[in-house]
């Protein structure tokens, strides 16, 4: 395990944070495949599957449809995803670091 002084506790530990809101004319997909792309340098289309890290639709529907302030946070392309109900999208250098099942 790593000591870091910045731990956050939405699961984005360490690591330089890249902030990005949705633009009114992207869906919430588009907008992390745009920020995901930026701080990588990747292409969009040479990304992996959006939905082989977190299930776009429910995603999506929390996120644009919600009636409660939410956050979804995920790991996807080495880094941790955090989505806010708000439409924010925080994109940090490291993946999330969740215990396996049955650990103490």
């Amino acid at each position: 395990m790593t000591d870091c002084q910045n731990h956050d506790d939405d699961g984005a530990d360490c690591g330089t944070p890249f902030v990005t809101e949705r633009k009114s004319s992207e869906t919430t997909v588009e907008a992390i495949l745009r920020g995901v792309a930026t701080i990588t340098g990747v292409d969009e289309t040479e990304l992996d599957p959006l939905y082989d890290a977190v299930a776009v639709e429910a995603l999506t529907a929390l996120v644009d449809h919600g009636d409660r302030p939410i956050r979804v946070t995920f790991g996807y392309e080495g880094h941790t995803v955090v989505v806010d109900g708000d439409g924010s999208i925080r994109i940090v250098d490291d993946p999330p670091r969740n215990p396996r099942a049955g650990s103490d």
